[in-house]
């Protein structure tokens, strides 16, 4: 028959978080000017009216939506009438 393996806890030896300084870079920069560097060249809408023109963010609008239906979050349903 086959055995069945113990049962137990398991240690990890891995580091919950990490800091950006454990993380290799191809280029030898601070984390001030990273920052500044990821600021200035994400976009970030404050409305929709910001948001709806740039492609990226309707892309990211549309797999969040095929997400929510693939998983069963919610469904779409006629609205109540009156």
């Amino acid at each position: 028959p086959d055995e069945v393996g113990k049962t137990g806890t398991r240690n990890s030896n891995q580091k919950n978080g990490g800091n950006v300084d454990d993380f290799d870079s191809p280029v030898d920069m601070d984390v001030s000017y990273d920052c500044e560097l990821n600021l200035s060249t994400d976009f970030e809408s404050t409305s929709f009216k910001d948001a709806a023109p740039h492609d990226e963010w309707k892309e990211a609008m549309q797999k969040e939506y095929d997400a929510l239906i693939k998983n069963g979050t919610w469904k779409l349903v006629d609205p109540p009438l009156g």
